[in-house]
């Protein structure tokens, strides 16, 4: 073999290890890519994961953090999409083996259920200046209590007698002519109910049996699957739930002023056998309960006429601060884009807006002129049920809560008792005679 062959050949053979070496580092490459993607998405989801779980707890926080693991650089950014909506976004970016940047992202919408579920959200708007009356849907029983789901409202009621039906399920998909659906006689009478899945658990007029189980999956047919008597001595005919609220598997229920706390947590993660796990002393009838977070609002006749305690530990239960005046009056509550709006008997000032922090500092005061008995709304509006003869619910604007005014009123029969929202309509029990009222704007 000549000597130009030779260098042929030694060529030809360099040029085929420099292929293999080149194609053995392409794979190697490409494993490592892809097992750097695998990785990445991995760590994006645990990211949102982490992130849904810390938004159940405290909705009101918005995350902007990074976090660092080997050779990836993770971001969590949170961001508002509604009064009651976010969006989590987790971006994971590394290098690769050429040293050209990559990224993943994973983005999802969360919503503040427990917000939702507890009446917290109202997702009215438009121009409601001159509000009309859809349907009436008249009821022979003094009416107490509404909640809406879907095309459903479950509308409570405490008869004149125990043989009167006190449940009943409206059909309100056509709300010009909302049918009632079924209904059901739990005994003396219910003051109040709080949904959640296929349960309705009502506040019932009895002593000897507060909390009741209605099992609502079939609306056509509901069933009471079981009654539950507070523990405790008493033999007063006041120690009887005046509002129920349902939230994490507990009911908050608040009582009349009786001979044992006026507040009661009872852990229903098994429907048919409820347990009370905590209770608080207010020393007056509680009247309004809503839950953020770890934080109970409760409004009562107490001097404290509004309390916000910290329920992380029921067993526990802590003050964080109260608005106190010198004769409780303390009606009803509601929160909206984190403020909490309180309402109160006849007197002075009836209607206040507080911030949401532990300071409770006032907003706005204002004079209504009657008493406050429901409070709803969304953001820039507040629904108000009254016992004023000639407006008994009204409208108010309170897009800034230092300068809030009445923009629209509705006469409905005796005072507005109970008002609420669903389907982008307002749900008002009125009295004598007794009616459900269907309004629109």
């Amino acid at each position: 073999m000549s000597v130009l062959e030779l260098l042929i050949a030694f060529i030809l053979a360099s040029l085929l290890i420099v292929n293999i070496t080149t194609l053995t580092s392409a794979g190697q490459d490409l494993a490592i890519n892809n097992y750097n993607y695998i990785r990445a998405n991995s760590l994006a989801q645990k990211a949102v994961d982490s992130a849904r779980a810390a938004s159940r707890k405290d909705f009101s926080h918005l995350l902007n953090v990074t976090a660092y693991d080997s050779i990836y650089k993770t971001t969590i950014i949170e961001q508002f999409t509604g009064s009651y909506t976010k969006e989590i976004t987790a971006t994971v970016a590394w290098q690769k083996p050429n040293g050209q940047s990559a990224h993943t992202e994973l983005s999802t919408a969360v919503s503040d259920w427990g917000s939702i579920v507890n009446g917290n959200v109202c997702t009215l708007s438009g121009n409601w200046t001159q509000p009309r009356i859809v349907s009436v849907l008249p009821f022979n029983n003094n009416l107490t209590d509404i909640k809406i789901t879907g095309n459903l409202a479950y509308v409570t009621s405490n008869g004149s007698s125990a043989g009167m039906a006190d449940l009943y399920i409206v059909d309100i998909s056509s709300p010009t002519t909302p049918v009632i659906l079924s209904q059901i006689n739990t005994g003396p009478g219910l003051s109040s109910i709080t949904i959640a899945g296929r349960y309705a658990f009502v506040g019932n007029t009895s002593i000897n049996a507060q909390l009741q189980v209605i099992d609502i999956l079939d609306p056509a047919h509901p069933a009471l699957i079981k009654s539950y008597k507070l523990p405790g001595t008493y033999n007063d005919n006041t120690t009887i739930p005046n509002t129920v609220l349902y939230s994490d598997n507990k009911i908050y229920m608040g009582t009349q002023k009786s001979q044992i706390a006026e507040l009661h947590i009872i852990d229903v993660a098994n429907p048919l056998a409820p347990n009370e796990v905590g209770t608080y002393e207010t020393d007056a009838g509680i009247f309004g309960l809503k839950i953020n977070d770890a934080r109970l609002y409760v409004a009562s006749a107490a001097n404290t006429e509004l309390n916000i305690l910290n329920i992380d530990d029921p067993g526990h239960i802590l003050l964080i601060n109260g608005v106190t005046t010198s004769n409780g009056r303390g009606k009803s509550l509601t929160l909206i884009n984190q403020n909490v709006l309180f309402g109160r008997t006849q007197g002075a000032q009836e209607l206040s807006i507080y911030d949401n922090s532990n300071s409770i500092n006032a907003l706005g005061q204002y004079r209504v002129g009657s008493s406050i008995y429901s409070l709803t709304g969304s953001s820039g509006l507040l629904f108000l049920g009254t016992s004023d003869a000639n407006k008994q619910l009204q409208m108010w604007n309170i897009s800034d809560p230092g300068s809030a005014a009445m923009i629209g009123q509705q006469v409905i029969s005796g005072k507005a008792n109970v008002v609420a929202c669903g389907i982008g309509l307002l749900f008002v029990l009125g009295e004598n005679p007794a009616a459900l009222y269907i309004i629109s704007n």
